[in-house]
């Protein structure tokens, strides 16, 4: 996996310049909301990976310039993704409306996601 490539990487050579790595995780956030329900999965899954690999990239320099922007990108996935987990927590103490299986599943399946892509 990307992020943990770049992790292992030594040298001090970024392999994905900072501007990418921020577009990047901007537009895999919009895919957050999309209809289909395996975008939603990979982006929640690529995010995770994303937000990591920008959070290690950032050189102190670069921090103070670029911090706010950081913030506000990380505040808005942590609570994109928290929703995710709320979602099925609501759905298995019958909270919410009633779901198909199928929709019950998805839930369960992105709110796993959400937790593991947070903890990175």
């Amino acid at each position: 996996n990307l992020a943990l490539a770049v992790k292992e990487r030594e040298s001090d050579n970024l392999m994905i310049p900072l501007s990418t790595t921020r577009s990047l995780c901007i537009s895999v956030y919009k895919c957050l909301d999309d209809k289909n329900e395996k975008v939603i999965g990979n982006a929640i899954r690529t995010i995770g990976h994303l937000v990591s690999i920008l959070y290690d990239q950032v050189t102190p320099q670069q921090a103070e310039s670029c911090s706010q922007e950081m913030t506000e990108l990380c505040r808005k996935v942590a609570c994109k993704l928290t929703c995710k987990i709320n979602h099925a927590i609501n759905d298995a103490t019958n909270e919410s409306t009633k779901l198909t299986w199928k929709q019950r599943s998805n839930a369960k399946r992105h709110a796993w996601g959400a937790c593991n892509s947070l903890k990175s």
